[in-house]
């Protein structure tokens, strides 16, 4: 089996370069190209456009980068499962999440219960976070929205209520809530396409027949909350979902409420692994901590 040469392709395609692929994987440029070239020449395909100094993946090279990604997880995945059975236990534990707030505290307890693990975290909205599992790329999401799809298995997180921003200059910084029908007309700053956050907004003010502008379309927080202080328009965003910032004002919605339901999810046959089983564990007794407090 291939399994350098794959190790390299899968380099090269993440990275965008061989260059890049060499120092990743600590070789030669020269041996990175002949492992890839290797492949392409025993199985004949092109798994990369050569565009000039640029490389892009090819149909099959695309599809090839799935299936690595696959591999060398469920690679990764054999070597805990022996590391664990021996007492030496460490691997890496990688989670997509649509904001830190609610993920950090089950990261600290699990980093707390298995403190040789490494952890890696990304921020994206909810579509990206399921599809990094699909792709691999990750191995446990925290989603801002219900789903039961077959392919997932889905731990219950609690719900936010969606809320509204504005910079302490706003004239609705003296009030405690707005209606709904108050954003009608309103410059509002939301999130990209694909974010569920903004699709349930947008739900509920088509069915309340309220047409706030958008004029700005954000899909990083931190440039979200700086927009918001800069006076560019409305937040929205869920509840806890911006850290605490003296810049702005937070106002509920009073006369409907809009909330997203969380949810922690993995791939389902992947729920039995041992980092994916701890994350869900203890996400799960965080989740019933919340629901106690706010009962």
């Amino acid at each position: 089996m291939y399994f350098s040469q794959l190790r390299s392709f899968q380099a090269v395609a993440l990275e965008g370069s061989f260059t890049n692929a060499a120092k990743r994987l600590n070789l030669s440029q020269p041996t990175i190209t002949q492992q890839v070239r290797q492949l392409e020449m025993v199985y004949g395909v092109e798994l990369f456009y050569r565009l000039g100094r640029r490389i892009e993946l090819s149909e099959v090279g695309r599809s090839l980068l799935t299936a690595t990604e696959r591999l060398f997880t469920m690679s990764e995945e054999a070597i805990e499962l022996l590391e664990s059975a021996s007492g030496q236990g460490t691997g890496h534990l990688r989670i997509s999440a649509v904001g830190p707030l609610d993920v950090i505290p089950v990261i600290a307890l699990v980093a707390k219960a298995n403190p040789a693990t490494r952890i890696s975290l990304t921020i994206c909205n909810s579509e990206v976070a399921q599809q990094s599992l699909l792709e691999f790329r990750a191995d446990v999401a925290m989603l801002a929205t219900a789903q039961s799809d077959p392919r997932f298995h889905y731990v219950d997180f609690g719900s936010r209520p969606l809320v509204l921003y504005v910079n302490r200059d706003h004239e609705w910084a003296k009030w405690r809530s707005v209606r709904l029908r108050d954003l009608h007309g309103q410059k509002l700053i939301i999130r990209e396409i694909g974010s569920h956050t903004r699709l349930i907004f947008e739900q509920a003010c088509m069915e309340a027949g309220v047409m706030p502008l958008h004029p700005i379309e954000i899909n990083n927080r931190d440039a979200f909350r700086e927009a918001v202080a800069h006076g560019l328009g409305i937040g929205i965003v869920a509840d806890r979902g911006l850290v605490p910032d003296p810049k702005l004002y937070r106002l509920q919605i009073s006369d409907t409420y809009i909330h997203m339901d969380r949810q922690l999810a993995c791939l389902k046959e992947r729920c039995n692994s041992r980092l994916i089983r701890t994350f869900l564990d203890i996400g799960s007794e965080v989740a019933q901590q919340h629901d106690e407090q706010d009962t």
